[in-house]
């Protein structure tokens, strides 16, 4: 029986818990006019349980609900029910300025990885020493436990069923600033699902982070540029941010924006499947959506 990765994310406001489980039925939708109605006994809440099941904390009036195994799959939510892949929901000339120059409807059309190296897949072959921005920099191995991160001498010494990761800091620094250059995690049976790069700066923390599915694709990228004394006065602020997530067949699902200038004036823009949410709203679709992907 094929697996089948179903999620629900909060598009509106909460609803009270359940209290109690009833079985899956196997990736149907609840009727659109269900999802709208107001009738008693026929509210959205009780046709998602008795369709689905109890989903889990995120308790809503809305729904999206993603097929991981099947195919694209749909999302239903605030907007009604949109296929992930088969048609472009995005309109980039209708989002927020800040934002729409950054995305990308297609995985295939994000900045490719800095530097990109296929030997640093095989976690066996890093150099033990390199140079990244003119400074030299060692080699450092961390193994990630369930609840711990734990700096290690060697790959030996990971401990079998944890996590590990490789990067790299220039050598006799400290703190954030000391790493730069590529960081790849991979899984306990050596499959790599993420990788990130930091800019060579001695003040801004610059990062391109690529999270990938199981299969290989691109799940999700991420910039971040944040200050490294954010106290100082700095014209560029204290931070700015950008986030993207993608379904496996590369269709851009969720993205937001988030930056502080040095003045403190904040500029945010927030969107799923080409429709602007908040910020509570974005988080919680990506993070589901992320949860339940094979990856």
């Amino acid at each position: 029986m094929p697996r089948v990765f179903v999620g629900w994310l909060l598009l509106t406001t909460l609803l009270p818990s359940a209290g109690c489980y009833v079985p899956s039925t196997g990736g149907r939708r609840p009727s659109r006019e269900a999802l709208y109605s107001s009738e008693p006994g026929v509210t959205t809440k009780a046709e998602v349980l008795h369709r689905f099941g109890k989903p889990n904390g995120l308790q809503s009036g809305r729904y999206l609900v993603f097929d991981m195994e099947k195919g694209p799959g749909e999302l239903i939510g605030l907007y009604g029910s949109f296929p992930i892949g088969g048609r472009n929901t995005w309109r980039v000339s209708e989002l927020a300025p800040a934002i729409a120059p950054m995305i990308h409807v297609k995985a295939g059309r994000v900045l490719a990885f800095p530097e990109e190296k296929r030997e640093l897949r095989d976690a066996k072959k890093w150099p033990k020493t390199t140079v990244i921005g003119g400074l030299r920099c060692d080699l450092r191995v961390q193994e990630l436990g369930g609840d711990y991160i734990a700096d290690l001498k060697s790959l030996d010494q990971v401990k079998p069923g944890n996590a590990y990761s490789l990067h790299y800091e220039v050598v006799g620094w400290t703190g954030r600033v000391a790493s730069r250059g590529p960081s790849y995690y991979w899984r306990s049976d050596g499959r790599l699902y993420e990788r990130s790069w930091r800019s060579p700066d001695t003040t801004r923390s610059i990062t391109d982070t690529y999270q990938y599915y199981t299969s290989g694709e691109l799940l999700r990228h991420s910039h971040r540029n944040d200050s490294l004394t954010p106290g100082a006065p700095d014209p560029q602020g204290p931070y700015e941010w950008f986030d993207e997530v993608f379904a496996r067949n590369g269709d851009l699902v969720a993205c937001g924006y988030s930056k502080m200038d040095g003045a403190g004036a904040r500029t945010l823009a927030f969107y799923v499947l080409g429709k602007e949410v908040g910020y509570g709203e974005f988080q919680s679709a990506k993070v589901d959506f992320i949860r339940r992907a094979p990856h």
